[in-house]
């Protein structure tokens, strides 16, 4: 019921459901005329590049490729350190043989934690499990990582923790791991906009150890044509991205 109610506050659906509201007012009270516009205007803006693009970047506060390197490079070869990838999810019936593969986010993301794990020559190490009302022949994301790491990057994960169902929990069954193997450094992996609430997390649970943060995001570009101002796809998608890690920050996941 919980998720239920989050994906309809999420755009387009939330400032549709707005703007229908206040349509249905605006024939008694002025309100209605507020609110009809107000959720208008939320659902063009929050699925238009040139608004979301700088919205996201001021909500990620994301550091420049370089400020990343010279964030993570002093810790090349320590061995307290390790680079931990973050899961963003399944896909069902994805692969040729049409089981599940890893979503395109947690690909993204592994695909960095391997770079930043042979640069720096650290361990990299995954978690991610699978959701609880997921169908029983679903594998957790830990296990799929772990074979795409072997298979496809030829770097065997350290580690995976495979029980975890949301970024909290990332962080907390990640910690008992962490601890055993004397972790005190961590280059946390995940995508920019959930970076936030990601570091939130992980240093409320694991108070000895440094994180620091080697996100996933593309450059910012200020929006330069037409097209960047009008709803799209991209736009549609980065943006219900960004209320989702703002409900989630909010909410304290």
């Amino acid at each position: 019921m919980r998720h239920a109610l989050v994906f309809l506050l999420l755009p387009p659906a939330g400032p549709l459901a707005l703007a229908l509201l206040g349509a249905l007012l605006a024939r008694r009270w002025r309100i209605g005329r507020w609110m009809l516009g107000l959720g208008l205007a939320l659902a063009w803006a929050l699925t238009s590049d040139a608004v979301v693009e700088p919205l996201g970047w001021a909500w990620a506060r994301t550091p420049a490729a370089s400020d990343v390197r010279a964030s993570v490079s002093p810790w090349a070869r320590d061995r307290d350190a390790v680079v931990l990838v973050l899961g963003g999810g399944l896909a069902r019936r994805a692969d040729p043989d049409g089981l599940y593969d890893l979503k395109t986010e947690t690909l993204e993301r592994l695909r960095r934690g391997v770079f930043w794990s042979r640069e720096l020559g650290l361990p990299l190490a995954f978690t991610g499990g699978r959701n609880p009302l997921a169908a029983p022949d679903q594998p957790s994301e830990a296990v799929l990582a772990t074979r795409v790491a072997a298979n496809e990057f030829r770097l065997p994960l350290a580690w995976a923790e495979s029980e975890s169902i949301d970024t909290r929990g990332n962080a907390q069954l990640s910690a008992p791991v962490l601890q055993a193997q004397g972790v005190r450094k961590v280059v946390l992996v995940t995508h920019g906009l959930h970076m936030p609430r990601a570091l939130r997390a992980f240093r409320e649970a694991n108070p000895g150890v440094e994180f620091r943060p080697a996100p996933v995001m593309r450059g910012f570009e200020p929006p330069q044509r037409l097209e960047n101002f009008l709803p799209s796809a991209t736009g549609a998608q980065r943006g219900r991205y960004l209320v989702y890690e703002i409900l989630g920050w909010l909410a304290g996941h």
